[in-house]
C-alpha cells in the first residue's frame, strides 16, 4: 500500500511539475485570454526566413539561439512540406486560405512565444509561400530573404536526390499547368528541375517583396553569411536587437552547421559547359543577385 501511494504522489507531483513548466508564462500575465488572439496578431514581432533552403537557415538558428534573440525554430512541426505546396499552387487567390493554413500549423507556437515574452523566430523554407498571409495577419513581422548561389543549390539538391527519390519530393514544387515549362517537366533533367525550383522560389518571393514595406524585409547573401561576421551584425540591426558580439559570431562561423555528406556531385566550378548551360536557362535571376553563371 505504501509503495503504491509513493507512485501515486510522484505521478501527481510528476504531472503538476510538467504542467507548470509548460503553463509558466514568465513575464505576461493574462487574464482576457478571449482577445488574446488579436494581441497575438496586433503585438507579436515574428521573424520569418525566406528561401529555397540549404543556404544557411540552420546557421542562423545557431546564431539566433547564441545570442537569445527569441523563441527559434528551424523545422517545427508540423513541417507544412506538403501545404506549402499547395499554398504556392493556390496563387494570388489564395490568400484566405494561406491564412488558415498557417494559423492552422503556427498559431500554438505562437502563443506559447507570446505568453513567454519571447520574439517567435522560424527559418524553416517551407513557410515562404505562406509569407503574403503572414505579413497580413502581423503587421510587425519582419522577413529576411536568404539566397544561394543556384549552382550550389543545385549541387545540394542533386546529392540528396531532389525529384529523383527524396522523401519529400510530395511537396517539392513542380510548374502549374498555365506555367509554359509545364510541358517540358517531365522530358527535363534533374539538375534543371532544381535550377527552376530555386528560381521559381526566389521569384516568388520577389513578387511579394514587391508588396512589402521596405523596412519589414531585407534580403541576404548566404555566402556573406557564413563568411562574414557583419552580415549577421545587419540581420541584428534590422531585426531591432541589440548589436551581438563580433568575436563570438566568428567562433560561430568556424563551424559549419547541418554540412552535407552524402551523395557526390562536383562543385558548380568543376561542372560541364553542357550542365552550366542548363542552369543559365532556368535560373534566370542570378544575375540580379550577383552570381555569374
Amino acid at each position: 500500500m505504501k509503495v503504491e501511494k509513493t507512485q501515486k504522489i510522484k505521478s501527481v507531483l510528476t504531472d503538476s511539475f510538467n504542467y507548470i513548466i509548460k503553463k509558466k508564462y514568465l513575464n505576461k500575465y493574462i487574464s482576457d485570454f478571449q482577445h488574446l488572439p488579436d494581441k497575438i496578431f496586433k503585438n507579436s514581432k515574428p521573424v520569418f526566413v525566406l528561401s529555397t533552403g540549404r543556404c544557411g537557415t540552420d546557421l542562423l538558428v545557431k546564431l539566433f539561439c547564441a545570442f537569445k534573440a527569441g523563441k527559434v525554430y528551424h523545422e517545427p512541426k508540423p513541417e507544412m512540406v506538403y501545404s506549402s505546396k499547395v499554398a504556392y499552387e493556390l496563387s494570388e487567390n489564395g490568400l484566405k486560405a494561406r491564412m488558415l493554413g498557417f494559423i492552422s500549423g503556427r498559431y500554438d507556437a505562437l502563443r506559447e512565444s507570446f505568453l513567454r515574452n519571447q520574439r517567435y523566430i522560424e527559418t524553416n523554407n517551407r513557410i515562404t509561400f505562406f509569407s503574403d498571409a503572414i505579413y497580413e495577419m502581423f503587421p510587425n513581422s519582419k522577413f529576411i530573404h536568404l539566397v544561394r548561389h543556384p549552382g550550389d543549390f543545385a549541387r545540394s539538391g542533386i546529392r540528396r536526390r531532389y525529384y529523383y527519390g527524396h522523401d519529400y519530393d510530395d511537396g517539392r514544387l513542380t510548374p502549374v499547368k498555365t506555367d509554359p515549362i509545364f510541358i517540358q517537366w517531365d522530358n527535363m533533367s534533374q539538375l534543371k528541375k532544381i535550377g527552376w525550383l530555386w528560381n521559381e522560389t526566389n521569384q516568388y518571393i520577389e513578387s511579394i517583396k514587391n508588396k512589402f514595406a521596405s523596412d519589414r524585409i531585407i534580403t541576404i547573401k548566404a555566402e556573406n553569411l557564413f563568411r562574414d561576421p557583419s552580415t549577421f551584425i545587419t540581420i541584428c540591426s534590422f531585426l531591432d536587437l541589440s548589436p551581438p558580439n563580433e568575436k563570438k559570431i566568428k567562433s560561430i562561423l568556424k563551424k559549419p552547421r547541418n554540412v552535407q555528406y552524402k551523395g557526390f556531385f562536383p562543385r558548380y566550378t568543376d561542372w560541364s559547359d553542357e550542365q552550366k548551360q542548363e542552369l543559365i536557362e532556368v535560373a534566370t535571376l542570378a544575375p540580379i543577385y550577383g552570381y555569374q553563371l
